[in-house]
């Protein structure tokens, strides 16, 4: 495989600059100026490379929709054959794999920002949706007696408290949240047994 292009080089440079600038300063805050003194390049280069503010939001919602995509299949993949919901819930509450604080502040940012680039929304939506037939999937599989209904009911669950907590990440909270969260992921869970 050869050596990647300057202009995807570069791009790349430009999309985590204008990541860092979202983190710090929100979608409306990175202004171009920012994004530009961030990659330490002029501002000409940004429209060279990736085009007006439209498209660099767009780049950047597909970036980030790209990653969090591959970080789902990286996930469901990594399960082993054996008590595969045990393992997931390890996997989404153990502390050293949630999603970065920079990250978390992206995505919420662009998932805020949703109606006004709906190209964006829509591939976040896409890929929120798909996480969550995964989990139903795994959670269908091992409680099979479960209604459809109830599967879909644990899923949302499930992921709204996985969500939750790395949404309040930044706050620092204690590590028990994790714990509390993990705990209350699995009350959910041992509903199905019934």
């Amino acid at each position: 495989m050869g050596r990647p292009s300057v202009k995807e080089q570069r791009t790349e440079e430009i999309l985590d600059a204008f990541a860092r600038c979202v983190a710090r300063y929100g979608l409306e805050g990175s202004t171009l100026e920012r994004i530009a003194e961030e990659a330490g390049v002029q501002r000409t280069i940004l429209r060279h490379y990736i085009g007006n503010r439209e498209a660099l939001v767009a780049a950047l919602g597909v970036r980030v929709e790209r990653e969090f995509t591959a970080s789902t299949e990286a996930l469901f993949e990594w399960l082993p054959e054996y008590d595969r919901i045990e393992h997931l819930v390890d996997a989404l509450f153990e502390p050293s794999l949630g999603t970065s604080s920079e990250d978390l502040s992206v995505a919420q940012a662009l998932i805020s920002a949703s109606k006004l680039y709906p190209d964006i929304g829509a591939r976040l939506k896409s890929w929120l949706l798909e996480f969550e037939r995964l989990v139903a999937q795994e959670l269908s599989t091992r409680y099979q007696r479960a209604s459809p209904s109830a599967i879909a009911e644990v899923s949302l669950g499930l992921l709204s408290i996985y969500f939750s907590v790395d949404a309040f990440s930044p706050l620092q909270l204690p590590d028990s949240h994790r714990e509390l969260a993990s705990q209350a992921a699995w009350r959910l869970i041992r509903t199905l047994e019934t």
